[in-house]
C-alpha cells in the first residue's frame, strides 16, 4: 500500500518528485519529435526540459500529486486521504444532493493535517478534512459546469462512513483506493501573459513539457488543460449563476485568469474504476480569495476530455 512519506517530508525542505514523475510518463519523447529542433532533445532522445524548467521556474507552482493504490475500504481509517468509496463525514452531515435532489458521486477525501506536512504554506486549512462529490451526467447544466460539492469538516472524532444512497447508480460509485505521492513543481500556460512574453520554444516541446508537468490528480497548482483554459469556464459558470450573463468580454477573460486557481484536478483513474470521457479530468476551481478564505461552497467543477 502506497503511503506518504511525512516524516522524510517534514524532515526534509521541500522535496520535489519530478524525476520520478518523468520516468512514468506512458510515452517517452523521442528525436523524432524534435526533428525541426534537434537541440531540444537529450541523448535518450527525449526533451530536455532543463532550459524550460529554467526560464520559468519563479511561475512554478507546487502541488501535491497522488498515485492511487487500490485498497479494501474497511482497512482505510476513518479521515484518511483517498479517492473513491464512501466518504468519511459527521454524523450529522447529509450526503451532498444537487439541487433538483439527486446524489451526487463521491470521488476523493483529503485529510488537511497529512497534507500541511507535506505541504506546510499552502492556502489550505491546516486540519480537518475536504471532501469532493459530483454530479456525473452526460449532459452539462446550462452554466456549463457539473453540479459539485465540496465540504470542509473541522477537526472531529464525530467521522462516519457514509452509505451509498440508494439512488445513486452502480456506475457513479467508485472503488477505494488510499493515495500516496508527494510535492511536484506545475507550470503555467501561454495563457499567462508572464509565460507568453518568454516563449521562444518549439510547439510541440512545449505542449509536451505542459502535460507532463501538469499531468495527474494533484491539489493545488496549475491544470494540465486540455480543452479552453478552465479559467474561463469556471468564470462563464459563475456568472452565469449570478447574472445569467454566458460571455466574457476581453478584460474580463484576463481577469478570470488571475482570479481563479485550481483547488484538486481529478484525472481518470482507472483502479478507482473512473473515466471521464476520453481519459478526461475534472477541474475543482476557486477564485484565490475564496480559496484564502476557505469559502469552499463556491468552488466550481469543469469537465474536460479528449
Amino acid at each position: 500500500m502506497l503511503t506518504f512519506m511525512l516524516t522524510a517530508v517534514a524532515t526534509a525542505s521541500v522535496t520535489w518528485m519530478l524525476d520520478r514523475w518523468r520516468r512514468s510518463l506512458k510515452a517517452k519523447k523521442t528525436r523524432m519529435h524534435a526533428s525541426a529542433n534537434e537541440d531540444a532533445t537529450n541523448e535518450e532522445g527525449e526533451w530536455d526540459y532543463g532550459p524550460l524548467e529554467a526560464l520559468l521556474k519563479d511561475l512554478a507552482a507546487p502541488a501535491i500529486r497522488f498515485e492511487p493504490q487500490p485498497v479494501r475500504e474497511e482497512e482505510m481509517a476513518l479521515g484518511r486521504t483517498r479517492i473513491g468509496g464512501q466518504p468519511d463525514l459527521p454524523s450529522q452531515r447529509s450526503w451532498p444532493l444537487t439541487r433538483s435532489g439527486k446524489p451526487m458521486s463521491f470521488l476523493a477525501q483529503f485529510d488537511l493535517g497529512k497534507m500541511n506536512e507535506v505541504m506546510p504554506n499552502s492556502p489550505l486549512p491546516s486540519s480537518g478534512s475536504l471532501s469532493f462529490f459530483a454530479l456525473l451526467e452526460d449532459e452539462l447544466p446550462a452554466d456549463g459546469a457539473l453540479e459539485s460539492a465540496v465540504l470542509f469538516t473541522p477537526p472531529t472524532d464525530d467521522l462516519k462512513r457514509k452509505k451509498f444512497p440508494s439512488a445513486l447508480a452502480e456506475d457513479d460509485r467508485f472503488g477505494s483506493c488510499s493515495l500516496g505521492g508527494g510535492l511536484v513543481r506545475t507550470y503555467p500556460e501561454q495563457r499567462h501573459e508572464e509565460v507568453t512574453a518568454r516563449m521562444e520554444v518549439d510547439e510541440d516541446m512545449l505542449s509536451d513539457f505542459w502535460s507532463d508537468m501538469n499531468m495527474g490528480t494533484h491539489l493545488l497548482g496549475y491544470v494540465n488543460m486540455i480543452q479552453g483554459p478552465p479559467e474561463y469556464e469556471a468564470e462563464l459558470a459563475f456568472r452565469f449563476r449570478t447574472t445569467g450573463r454566458v460571455s466574457l468580454r476581453s478584460e474580463e477573460e484576463a481577469k478570470a485568469i488571475e482570479g481563479w486557481c485550481l483547488l484538486f484536478q481529478l484525472d481518470s483513474e482507472e483502479e478507482a474504476g473512473m473515466m471521464w470521457g476520453d481519459a478526461g479530468y475534472l477541474y475543482f476551481m476557486i477564485r484565490k480569495d475564496d480559496l484564502q478564505h476557505h469559502r469552499f461552497e463556491n468552488v466550481v467543477c469543469i469537465f474536460q476530455c479528449h
